[in-house]
């Protein structure tokens, strides 16, 4: 059985820790970007470095959900604004129409 270091990696895996990133890896990565490695199709069993940018989301694209609490304090808040214009609305049409 032979050991190795794996795609993309180099050095001498029968030592503890002395497998590493490939030059070319750590050269995308001292760069900003990500290793990604892709077979080539020429069944010969090679790998392709493939240099991604690193794409950095916020928490807005982690979630698509919009937490219930949000959605719930936004739907008081028109019921109170409906509420409010009803009874001003009341207010001047019976102050108009009823003189006490």
């Amino acid at each position: 059985m032979e050991c190795s270091c794996g795609i993309g990696r180099v050095g001498n895996p029968y030592l503890r820790n002395q497998c590493e990133e490939s030059e070319d890896c750590r050269t995308c990565q001292d760069s900003g970007g990500t290793c990604q490695y892709e077979q080539t199709y020429d069944f010969n069993g090679t790998w392709r470095l493939n240099c991604q940018p690193t794409v950095y989301y916020t928490q807005i694209f982690r979630s698509s959900k919009t937490p219930p609490r949000l959605i719930l304090g936004k739907l008081l808040s028109l019921f109170a604004i409906c509420i409010a214009y009803i009874l001003g609305a009341m207010f001047n049409y019976f102050s108009s129409n009823f003189i006490l």
